[in-house]
C-alpha cells in the first residue's frame, strides 16, 4: 500500500479589495455623491468585490511522495479518481519535463472549470512525486503557463549524507580549488 508523506503546496496570493481600490475602480460612480451616501457606497463595493474575490478558485501546485509504488500505478490509480469527478481525463503520457507520466483533467470549457493537469515523476528510492496543478480555464494562459514552467524545474537529487553551508570565502576559495 503506499504511503503519503511530506506534502508542500504552492498557492496564489490571496486578492485584498482595499478601499482605495474602490475609490480608483468607481470614480465616475462617486464623484456626485455625498458625502454620507459615498461612504456607503464605497462599503458596499468594497463588500461586494472582496466576497468575489474571497469564492473565486485559487490556483496551486501541490507536491506530495507515495512510498512504495511506482510511477506506473500512482498514475493509473489517479486516473481511476479523477475519472469520477471531472468530465474530461486525458490518458497516460511521457512527461519530459519533469521526466516521468503525465494526465490532465478538466470539468469543462466555462472560464470557471477546474483544470487538474498531474506528474508523476520516480523519486529513484521504490516511491513517486504527485505533482498537482491546479487552476480555472481563465487561467490557462497566466497562471497554468507559470505553473508549468515551476514544475518543469522540478528535479529529484541524490540524497546527501549531510548539508554543507559555505561561507562566500569558502564557496570562493572551494571554486578555486575545482579549477
Amino acid at each position: 500500500m503506499a504511503e503519503e508523506t511530506d506534502c508542500h503546496i504552492i498557492r496564489e496570493k490571496r486578492i485584498i479589495y482595499t478601499r482605495q481600490d474602490a475609490i480608483r475602480d468607481n470614480v465616475a460612480l462617486l464623484e456626485d455623491l455625498p458625502a454620507e451616501e459615498k461612504e456607503q457606497k464605497i462599503r458596499e463595493i468594497m463588500e461586494e468585490r472582496q466576497a468575489f474575490y474571497d469564492n473565486f478558485p485559487a490556483g496551486e501546485i501541490r507536491i506530495t511522495q507515495k512510498r512504495e509504488t511506482s510511477v506506473e500505478d500512482a498514475a493509473g490509480k489517479m486516473r481511476e479518481e479523477l475519472s469520477e469527478h471531472y468530465a474530461d481525463v486525458s490518458d497516460i503520457t511521457v512527461s519530459e519535463l519533469p521526466n516521468g507520466l503525465y494526465l490532465r483533467a478538466d470539468e469543462g470549457t466555462a472560464w470557471d472549470c477546474e483544470v487538474k493537469e498531474v506528474y508523476f515523476v520516480d523519486n529513484g528510492l521504490d516511491g513517486v512525486f504527485v505533482i498537482t496543478a491546479s487552476y480555472i480555464v481563465e487561467a490557462a494562459e497566466g497562471t497554468g503557463v507559470r505553473f508549468h514552467s515551476m514544475i518543469g524545474t522540478f528535479r529529484v537529487l541524490e540524497p546527501s549524507g549531510h548539508i554543507q553551508i559555505l561561507t562566500p570565502e569558502d564557496a570562493g576559495s572551494e571554486a578555486e580549488a575545482v579549477k
